[in-house]
């Protein structure tokens, strides 16, 4: 098959050529034409002398005049037969110019008709890889959705998995403040300052260290912090006072501090301890504030 460009410049020549013929044939049909309506003047004169003879024979007062002379008679006769040569020669010419002029309609009718079954044809192919191609391309767009989806997902995975990464690297990491978290801490905890006992388990370390960030902070707010020890199994942070304390009284300061404590990244619960608690040096003692720092909350295995 050749290529469109090229099939197309041919198409155009063969076009072309065919009007240049129909055209030519055309020319020597008006020309003939032309040659018919020369030989009908030449017939004139002798029609002139007929009409003359005839004017005489009719009309009496003619009968006695010569309008032409004889001699132009004769010339008259000569050109028309010239006339009638030309006529015949022209008729002639005008019947073959004609079917030659005919055939090359025809010949372009049949090329345009070829033309146009081409391009119909051309169109139909045209719009059959269209569609084929449309439906390739719905193929390609769902299989790039797939392709999207599937991403998504992997993203969303791996962003889970990050960040129960970074929540593991937190938790297995001891319990501090930060100096921003203690400045926080003593500006929420300023205005109404309170004496309060600060529990650490005595063999964990850990809890030493973030007592002695929550105690810096509260010194800092005007609190008076007191420090012991208590040993117990207990994990998190307790916040309460002893179980024969006036609540209403305590109840205020209690939820400031589990507030505070919140604010800063640290859960708490309330606690009311039993004053008979043989796990630390002392007792919990009546309308004293206290926060148990237990040990550091197990780590959950995920599920």
């Amino acid at each position: 098959m050749l290529p469109s460009n090229l099939a197309k410049h041919i198409d155009d020549l063969m076009q072309s050529d065919l009007l240049y013929w129909r055209d030519l044939w055309f020319g020597w049909l008006l020309l003939c034409a032309k040659i018919v309506a020369i030989g009908l003047l030449l017939e004139g004169p002798e029609l002139l002398y007929e009409m003359e003879s005839i004017a005489r024979s009719r009309l009496s007062v003619l009968k006695s005049r010569k309008i032409l002379p004889k001699r132009f008679l004769d010339l008259a006769k000569v050109v028309a037969f010239l006339g009638w040569i030309l006529i015949a020669v022209g008729v002639a010419g005008e019947w073959v110019t004609e079917a030659m002029v005919s055939d090359a309609d025809n010949s372009i009718r049949t090329f345009t008709s070829i033309q146009v079954t081409e391009a119909r044809k051309e169109a139909a192919l045209a719009m059959e890889r269209s569609a084929g191609a449309y439906e390739r391309a719905e193929g390609f767009r769902f299989q790039i959705a797939q392709a999207n989806q599937r991403a998504a997902e992997a993203n969303r995975t791996a962003e889970s998995e990050r960040l129960a990464r970074v929540q593991l690297q937190k938790e297995l990491q001891p319990r501090r403040l930060t100096n921003a978290q203690k400045e926080k801490l003593t500006s929420l905890l300023r205005d109404k300052p309170n004496p309060i006992f600060i529990l650490t388990m005595g063999d964990d370390t850990e809890t030493a260290d973030l007592a002695n960030d929550i105690g810096d902070a509260l010194n800092k707010a005007g609190w008076k912090t007191f420090f012991t020890a208590r040993f117990s199994f207990e994990h998190g942070i307790e916040v309460g006072t002893s179980r024969e304390s006036d609540m209403s009284a305590l109840m205020p300061a209690i939820k400031e501090v589990e507030d505070a404590l919140s604010a800063v990244g640290l859960s708490s619960r309330t606690t009311l301890f039993d004053p008979k608690d043989t796990h630390l040096a002392g007792r919990f003692e009546k309308n004293v504030l206290c926060l148990v720092i237990d040990h550091k909350p197990v780590i959950k295995a995920p599920e």
